[in-house]
């Protein structure tokens, strides 16, 4: 028998040669035709009939490409893996890669190349040859990362992240097998979907809820199996002629999610998703080896509930037809069934037949776990990737040979170079000394702009001088009057506010002097009453409003504290109010608001005055934005500058938002 597999191989590796000789053009609409109609043959026709079908058409083509070869090899190759059958799954894998032996064609047929080393690692992992297999996906890694084709990459990553989880799942490490299928996923790009496509991608998603299920995260394993069933439940439509593969496929969701719910203890539903699975699966022609494995598992939900009678019926309809069970596991699992089953009929005779063929089959499967436990792929692609690299050091050694006869233009282009920097220095050596004496210039402007500083400062303090003088005094009489005068509330109230304004103006000259907002604010900053201070400044200003038949519209909510500087705030406000004032006409609402939020305070001051113009608005809070009042009042630009100084110190915000009905909305918030 061997010998006729190396005979089969050595020919088809002849054939194959013969091709890559000639390097015939490809005939993709037409070999497309011919296998869909042998891939529907399957079912009625006998597997020999249909590859001596193919090949007679094969001979009488005017010269199949090395694309039409590939797609027979692989045809072949997928019927013999799908049954098992990997001896003979090889030696078309083998005949498929020898028609790609050169760089040249692995580029022009690079997703054929990456699929087929996929498909050597596939059938070498199933023949137990895991070092071997790991070769051929690292060949697979290495090839879909030279290739532009991003679709296809983000196909090829996504079939490759599912081969390192289905190596790890059988490795029973649930954790990382999770963490591939997941970048499996994630990596399909469906943008190109067919139905190799739209299979492989819902086997992913069913085979990251078996990973939920082996960690026992039933709910998330729920979720993953009805987003599994979501997705094929929006496809189907798609592929009318695969409806068979579409119920089988649901089919085996159906019993992988009745273990979900068995560990949710809901033993009901398992059953009856079970019950679902093994009613489509045992038609024929459909996946009858899922079914058994799902009359195992419900065999032991059935032992559970000491239903044996039930049970034996389950494990019948298996032993009918051994043949069917798709791995030796399940094999295994048939007779530990048998052997619990007789054990709890009180039957000791079986019972030590099934537990003496239970120990014999279990102790081959489980030599196999252990190989495949010993293998390591993270290992054995670090050793691969580092002979891929000293492979690449020696091919990148040979062309330095290449480069060096370049060597001696590079010299000669350097000597020229070399010239045209030395001219450079010389004009590089002229312009410093131009750049020196402009920053000599420039030192002097600076010098002479510091000296005019100085003086600024120092007439601003002769006026800051002069100024407080005056104030102080007010300030003193004011405190005599509400101290020794009989004054009614009103008056009182007046002259109080005639007082306060007084020692508002004097901290604002302490503030000139000072020049430093910030350092105010840590000199100074308390609770207070931001409402009552609003209704303070609002109450000095209305006879400011009054001169223009102006009206103050006020509300606050009194009681609303907040930590800051009372003149820095006021100031603010001040501010704002006077704006409004000065650029309203006569006769005029000015709407002063204070709305509480939970974190912070909105005071807003609105105004139906000229507006803002569109070229202003950007600078408004520059400094540099003054214009007169509606009455021909001066004014110089600079109070909402300062108001955004002073709001940005407190932590909070100043804004303007324009009126439809004309005018402007000042805001600005403060934390509490």
């Amino acid at each position: 028998m061997q010998k006729k597999f190396l005979m089969l191989a050595w020919l088809l590796a002849l054939c194959a040669c013969r091709h890559i000789a000639t390097q015939m053009k490809d005939h993709p609409i037409i070999i497309d035709s011919l296998l869909v109609k042998a891939d529907a043959r399957m079912e009625t026709d006998s597997v020999a009939a249909i590859f001596h079908d193919i090949d007679v058409f094969y001979h009488k083509m005017d010269g199949a490409g090395i694309g039409d070869l590939y797609r027979k090899y692989d045809f072949k190759r997928n019927y013999y893996h799908e049954k098992g059958e990997y001896q003979l799954a090889m030696v078309y894998v083998d005949s498929a890669l020898g028609l790609l032996q050169n760089k040249k064609l692995q580029r022009q047929y690079y997703r054929e190349y990456v699929n087929i080393n996929l498909h050597k690692g596939d059938i070498l992992l199933a023949q137990k040859q895991y070092n071997n297999a790991y070769q051929y996906y690292y060949a697979s890694k290495v090839a879909m990362e030279e290739t532009s084709d991003s679709c296809f990459y983000r196909i090829a990553t996504s079939n490759f992240s599912g081969r390192l989880g289905t190596v790890s799942y059988r490795q029973a490490k649930y954790r990382e097998a999770l963490g591939w299928y997941k970048e499996s996923a994630e990596s399909a790009d469906l943008c190109k979907e067919n139905f190799e496509l739209f299979a492989a991608h819902q086997g992913t998603l069913d085979n990251i809820a078996l990973c939920y299920t082996r960690l026992r995260m039933p709910d998330s394993a729920l979720y993953y199996y009805h987003k599994t069933l979501a997705f094929i439940t929006s496809r189907e439509a798609q592929y009318p002629n695969k409806s068979q593969y579409v119920a089988m496929a649901r089919a085996v969701v159906y019993g992988n999610e009745g273990d979900a719910w068995l560990q949710k203890g809901d033993t009901v539903k398992a059953i009856d998703l079970y019950r679902q699975n093994i009613a489509i699966n045992s038609q024929k022609g459909y996946y009858n080896g899922d079914a058994h494995i799902t009359r195992l598992k419900l065999a032991g939900v059935l032992l559970a509930l000491n239903r044996l009678k039930e049970m034996d019926v389950v494990l019948r309809e298996v032993e009918a037809h051994p043949e069917q069970l798709p791995y030796e596991e399940t094999y295994v699992l048939l007779l530990k069934m048998r052997l619990l089953y007789h054990n709890q009929q009180g039957n000791p005779k079986q019972s030590r037949f099934y537990f003496d063929r239970y120990l014999l089959a279990k102790d081959s499967i489980d030599m196999s776990k252990r190989e495949l436990a010993g293998a390591d792929f993270n290992r054995e692609f670090q050793n691969l990737k580092t002979e891929y690299q000293l492979h690449f050091l020696a091919e990148k050694e040979r062309r330095s040979t290449i480069f060096l006869l370049l060597t001696i233009v590079v010299t000669c282009t350097l000597a020229a170079v070399s010239l045209l920097i030395y001219y450079n220095l010389r004009q590089s050596k002229k312009n410093g000394l131009r750049i020196n004496l402009q920053n000599e210039q420039l030192e002097a402007t600076l010098e002479a702009l510091a000296n005019s500083n100085s003086n600024y400062k120092r007439v601003m303090k002769v006026m800051a001088h002069d100024l407080k003088n005056p104030l102080g005094g007010i300030s003193g009489i004011c405190n005599f009057l509400l101290a020794r005068s009989v004054l009614e509330p009103r008056e009182q109230e007046m002259i109080a506010l005639m007082r306060d304004s007084s020692v508002h103006a004097l901290e604002i000259i302490e503030d000139l002097l000072d020049a430093n907002i910030q350092k105010g604010r840590e000199q100074s900053e308390n609770a207070i009453d931001l409402g009552l201070l609003i209704s303070q400044c609002v109450d000095l200003l209305r006879f400011k409003a009054k001169n223009k038949q102006q009206q103050i519209i006020l509300k606050v909510l009194p009681g609303t504290i907040v930590k800051a500087d009372y003149d820095k705030i006021w100031r603010i406000v001040n501010n704002l109010i006077v704006n409004a004032i000065k650029f309203s006409p006569s006769g005029e609402r000015i709407y002063v608001a204070l709305d509480v939020f939970p974190d912070h305070v909105q005071v807003c001051v609105q105004d139906n005055g000229m507006g803002i113009p569109e070229e202003m608005r950007e600078k408004i809070f520059e400094g540099a934005a003054g214009r007169e009042g509606t009455s021909g009042e001066q004014t110089y630009g600079l109070g909402l500058s300062i108001n955004k100084e002073l709001v940005e110190v407190y932590g909070g915000e100043i804004w303007f938002e324009a009126v439809v009905t004309g005018g402007s909305a000042f805001y600005f918030t403060l934390p509490l």
